[in-house]
């Protein structure tokens, strides 16, 4: 009887240690499963009839969240973890007991999506404290994108397309084998493009708008995307029919210059781009306004001839509603240095400025100038004979003069009337927003073109670029 207490306690201490040895033993059974990435399998077999076919550089979109469903073969538990398809940067890890597995998990959708449904499916066997899992998936959508150039909108059966965070293209992934309508509306001509056909599982179908007369160039930016296969086509643009409308209703011809869109006649707009109305003078005494720095346009109602457009404040310039047509701005130093190389003016001229005190206009020996210069110049002091209007810009020569003097019989102030010249000047905004301002000026017998400074209070006009 005295031994019963020593036995016990061995009994115990026996019993204690096995359970330590049952805990150990299930905890060394115990794994670290870590999910790594998605892949999409490459599927690709037969390609459509496209211009080319090429590796897709798309990084693909997937929704912000989705299950993975993890089952024990033997037991048949289920374990669920949640991810984001789209990040991967730190992995997906689940605690689980050794054995074999299978996993599942799908993203559904409808016939057109904004992100790219999938399936995963797979298995695996767990007999180490941790292991990497990169899961494959499939899809039966297919990718349709529309580089945003010259698109003010763009839908695929109807749905709206989505833009990139950038941007720079549309896009919808839609189910493979359903016919499907791409319809565009441009903003170059102001038509609406269409294009019927039936997309494929895995395959990138690329569209873009191209003038009849460029290679269209497709430059995918930081995109990444292995598997799907890349199909390209575009829409034909003539490039002779282009027009673009402001806010106001004008119409406006368009000429390509190098890689640059101009209109290829003066800006004539009281509107702003976002509906705004710009102030228009009852008169053409306005010192009151020039003298509150008050945005204002004087549309020449005295003469028919539409090539003249408006003369604009250099307030106007600075306004941010920007009163060029949407999607395009006021042309800029840079636009015009762009136009002036490509006509061939030298790179150690393109930043002399031209005073009053000074006559010398740049690029005269090429004939910068002259192929600018509407080639119909009237009333004009001096021979214009050098102009040959070869890139279609049409300068012509209207100008403004102002009196300092009250007109006879007023006592109003300073009265503005607009009268031909020899010279054509245009506005382009300062880069660092002070009272004076770039300018361009061209000028009857000189084929150079000036690059100057003007102050805000005066009265030019304005020439928009494609942005």
């Amino acid at each position: 009887m005295t031994r019963t207490p020593y036995i016990a306690g061995i009994c115990l201490l026996l019993l204690l240690a096995t359970s330590c040895m049952e805990d150990s033993t299930e905890k060394m059974q115990q794994g670290i499963v870590q999910f790594t990435g998605v892949a999409i399998s490459n599927f690709g077999t037969t390609a459509p009839n496209s211009r080319s076919l090429l590796d897709s550089d798309w990084q693909h979109i997937f929704p912000h969240t989705a299950t993975l469903m993890v089952t024990n073969e033997a037991t048949h538990e289920e374990y669920t973890l949640q991810y984001n398809p789209n990040d991967f940067s730190e992995g997906y890890a689940i605690e689980l007991p050794y054995g074999t597995y299978s996993f599942f998990s799908q993203v559904e959708g409808a016939g057109l999506e904004g992100f790219l449904p999938f399936t995963i499916e797979g298995n695996f066997e767990l007999s180490s404290q941790a292991m990497d899992i990169s899961m494959e998936a499939k899809t039966s959508y297919g990718l349709i994108t529309v580089k945003n150039e010259f698109v003010s909108e763009a839908n695929l059966g109807g749905t709206p397309m989505e833009l990139t965070e950038d941007d720079a293209f549309y896009y919808l992934y839609t189910l493979e084998d359903q016919e499907v309508v791409l319809t565009i509306q441009e903003n170059f001509n102001q038509n609406q493009l269409t294009k019927t056909f039936t997309p494929e599982a895995y395959k990138h179908y690329h569209f873009y708008l191209k003038l009849q007369e460029a290679d269209g160039q497709v430059n995918f930016i930081e995109m990444a995307i292995e598997p799907f296969e890349y199909h390209e086509d575009y829409f034909e643009i003539d490039k002779n029919a282009s027009t673009v409308t402001d806010a106001a209703g004008n119409t406006y011809p368009v000429v390509k210059i190098g890689n640059q869109y101009w209109m290829a006649e003066n800006l004539k707009s009281n509107t702003f781009c976002n509906g705004d109305d710009l102030l228009v003078p009852e008169d053409n005494y306005i010192d009151e306004y020039l003298n509150n720095n008050v945005p204002l346009v004087l549309l020449n109602s005295n003469y028919q001839t539409s090539n003249r457009g408006g003369y604009y404040t250099g307030d106007v310039i600075l306004d941010e509603r920007n009163i060029c047509p949407c999607g395009w701005h006021i042309s800029t130093d840079e636009d015009w240095k762009e136009m002036e190389t490509y006509l061939g003016m030298p790179a150690d001229a393109l930043d002399n400025f031209r005073t009053y005190f000074n006559s010398d206009y740049r690029g005269s020996e090429q004939g910068v100038g002259s192929k600018i210069k509407a080639t119909d110049w009237s009333n004009t002091f001096e021979d214009n004979d050098d102009a040959t209007n070869e890139t279609g810009f049409s300068a012509y020569n209207y100008n403004y003069y102002c009196c300092n003097e009250e007109p006879p019989g007023s006592s109003r102030g300073s009265f503005v009337y607009i009268d031909d010249s020899d010279y054509a000047l245009w506005w382009s905004p300062q880069a660092n927003g002070g009272e004076a301002m770039m300018g361009r000026m061209v000028e009857a017998g000189d084929a150079g073109i000036a690059r100057q400074r003007f102050y805000r209070d005066l009265l030019y006009n304005i020439r928009c670029v494609k942005d």
